[in-house]
């Protein structure tokens, strides 16, 4: 009696499920849902929705996890399906029928802020999901106020997650009016403090040690909007908030470093100081590289390679200007600098990104080669001009190629964008 009771109880169950989404999917035809889940799809649900999520939790008891289970085997087909709207409302249920079950929140955060985002072809649609995924952690972190776990991986979407497409940072900053990095570090440090009232002394000093990372990376955030004081003073803050003798030291030679760069970045491209201090510039920050092997590079690397940039910018202006030894012989300095720069030791962390940079550049001075080539035949329009074919096919490969390494090839698109057009 009891099997055909549990049996009946389970059935009950299903059918439940399936309601839901039946109603889910006629009420997501009304144009005002769909305005409701544009807006905030976590405060918004439709009252059907949640009086089913709330009638399930009272009463399926011991069954619950029944249900939780089937619910997480329908999402993951509806996810293979491409159907998000739908597994965006599992999700939600499930987070409701266990919403104090932190991993639930942490892993469906991460389903929607990696690997739908992931799915989406244009920045736009992976913001969406991105934003939604974000939400819903807070949401999660709204029911577990006190779990410093939540707030651990929050932060660590903003660290990783966001960085890796420009767009997404522009959001973010848009949104919260903050970069991505000083709302990581943040909640970094939020996190070691509900670790720290949780005796969780291993998981809190890595949040402190995430924290410190966060503010470095902002610190070479504000470098990039030419902000050379508020970077100092950014970098000043994290000696004083470091105990370790050995990064103090590396935060005072980057400071010095940032201060030469300060003045050569006021240089103007005519000026005659403008080669030798940029390459003073460019040997300190080599100095820098190979003397910390303890520095996160990334930062540095993409600081040096605007400055190199700069001589990209110098030797079209030669070309346009038909000065076209002087824009060989910059290119060519381009070439020596990014060799120089280069780590020595094969093992250096910083080593294959120069090394790659090197076989970009070399490719540019081809293609620079082969303009200045065409221009001395006598080619003046370029977007017309059938023997400017090849040089045009050539720069949209070197585009399309380079780009999977998010070098900043601004000049390069700009150039190849002027010859096509």
């Amino acid at each position: 009696m009891c099997m055909k009771k549990a049996g009946l109880i389970i059935v009950v169950v299903v059918v439940f499920v399936i309601v839901q989404l039946f109603l889910k999917s006629y009420i997501s035809r009304k144009s005002e849902y769909r305005q409701m889940m544009t807006g905030n799809p976590f405060h918004t649900l439709p009252p059907a929705e949640y009086l089913g999520t709330y009638i399930a939790t009272m009463a399926l008891g011991g069954f619950k996890p029944l249900v939780v289970d089937y619910l997480w085997m329908k999402q993951d087909k509806l996810h293979e399906e491409k159907q998000y709207e739908e597994v965006l409302l599992i999700l939600n249920i499930i987070a409701r029928l266990h919403p104090h079950f932190v991993q639930v929140w942490s892993f469906n955060g991460y389903h929607m802020i990696y690997n739908i985002a992931f799915q989406e072809k244009t920045s736009q649609d992976k913001w969406k999901w991105v934003k939604i995924g974000l939400e819903y952690i807070r949401e999660g972190m709204k029911h577990n106020p006190d779990n410093p776990y939540l707030t651990q991986w929050i932060a660590f979407f903003y660290y990783h997650r966001i960085p890796q497409d420009i767009y997404l940072m522009e959001m973010v900053e848009k949104l919260e009016g903050r970069d991505t990095y000083v709302i990581a570090g943040k909640l970094y440090q939020e996190s070691a403090n509900l670790y720290e009232r949780e005796n969780e002394r291993g998981q809190a000093r890595l949040s402190r040690i995430m924290f410190f990372a966060c503010r470095f990376l902002h610190g070479f955030e504000e470098l990039k909007k030419d902000r050379f004081d508020e970077a100092i003073q950014e970098l000043e803050r994290l000696i004083d908030y470091t105990k370790d003798e050995k990064e103090k030291e590396r935060l005072r030679d980057l400071i010095e470093v940032i201060k030469l760069d300060n003045i050569v970045t006021k240089i103007n491209r005519e000026d005659a100081q403008f080669v030798p201090q940029t390459r003073k510039l460019l040997k300190h920050y080599g100095e820098l590289t190979n003397k910390h092997l303890g520095y996160d590079f990334r930062p540095i690397n993409n600081r040096v390679e605007v400055i190199l940039t700069r001589f990209i910018s110098q030797g079209y202006e030669y070309i346009d200007r038909g000065e076209y030894d002087l824009s060989f012989q910059t290119t060519k300095l381009l070439l020596e600098e990014t060799k120089n720069i280069t780590p020595n030791v094969d093992n250096h962390p910083a080593r294959l990104y120069y090394l790659t940079l090197f076989d970009r550049f070399e490719e540019l001075s081809a293609l620079i080669g082969m303009e200045i080539k065409l221009r001395k035949s006598g080619i003046q329009d370029f977007h017309t001009d059938e023997r400017a074919e090849t040089l045009r096919t050539l720069y949209e490969r070197y585009i399309k190629k380079h780009s999977r390494w998010h070098w900043q090839l601004s000049q390069e698109r700009a150039r190849y964008n002027q010859l096509k057009n």
